[in-house]
């Protein structure tokens, strides 16, 4: 059975799965969806135009589909957020709709997001991302799967970040993240792939292998088209760079430059 607080506000028009929590002093307002077995901790807020899967489990004070921090956005434009499935939000985090007339800003399936972080409006989070306490996502960014942002990163709007990257703490990111990649410093560089994720996403041996030299193809700037390698991986890399970008690609570190710790 979905149980409510006593003490919640609960909109006649939201739609809430079998299944659901609402905690006290939340409040849920006209035209959301929840899936089943969605929990909505204590004094949160889920704003019109949210709708998510079964399954997601929302921490005290987070705000869901608030409206953008744009100073030229209409309050009268119809927009919202999408989110999928056995995500996690954790205390205070944000989330904001799109800015655009029927405009969706999107979360995927199985993220956490610790304390304090932010996704702006417009912004598209694939499947199985990290992202770490007071780090912010600007409008616009695009981050792909598997790929985990440490605390206190700030990314700037149009920014994409890759597949099964690792961004290191304290990093302001002003410019697109190769995929599988390790990005530190500041400014930011791209040092040299993501073991740790790579290994965890069984991408090793000879995969690794040509995932390595493809990289440092990218390094010495082969073009996308003629990058060696035919494996998912590569094939993957070879669109990504392929798609257009408004930032452009963080630079690569050079010898000589100093590691900083991740």
């Amino acid at each position: 059975m979905t149980k409510i607080h006593p003490t919640a506000v609960v909109h006649a028009d939201a739609q809430l799965g079998d299944g659901c929590v609402v905690g006290p002093h939340a409040v849920i307002e006209a035209g959301v969806v929840l899936g089943e077995g969605c929990e909505i901790g204590a004094f949160s807020m889920v704003h019109s135009g949210v709708t998510m899967g079964s399954g997601n489990v929302v921490s005290e004070h987070v705000v869901l589909g608030g409206p953008p921090q744009d100073l030229g956005f209409d309050s009268s434009c119809a927009s919202g957020v999408e989110i999928g499935a056995n995500n996690r939000f954790r205390e205070f985090f944000t989330v904001h709709r799109s800015t655009r007339e029927g405009g969706l800003t999107r979360i995927g399936s199985n993220c956490f997001f610790m304390f304090s972080s932010h996704v702006a409006h417009d912004c598209a989070v694939e499947d199985d991302v990290v992202i770490a306490g007071y780090t912010a996502l600007a409008g616009h960014v695009q981050v792909g799967q598997r790929a985990f942002i440490s605390g206190h990163v700030l990314v700037h709007q149009h920014v994409r970040i890759g597949r099964l990257s690792m961004i290191a703490g304290l990093v302001p990111v002003e410019r697109d993240v190769l995929p599988f990649a390790l990005l530190g410093r500041n400014p930011a560089v791209l040092y040299g792939l993501n073991l740790v994720g790579l290994k965890r996403a069984g991408i090793k041996g000879s995969r690794y292998q040509v995932l390595r030299e493809v990289f440092r193809a990218c390094k010495d700037g082969v073009a996308a088209e003629d990058l060696p390698g035919d494996s998912e991986e590569v094939a993957h890399l070879k669109q990504w760079l392929i798609e257009p970008s408004v930032r452009g690609l963080c630079p690569f570190s050079r010898p000589g430059e100093r590691r900083r710790a991740v």
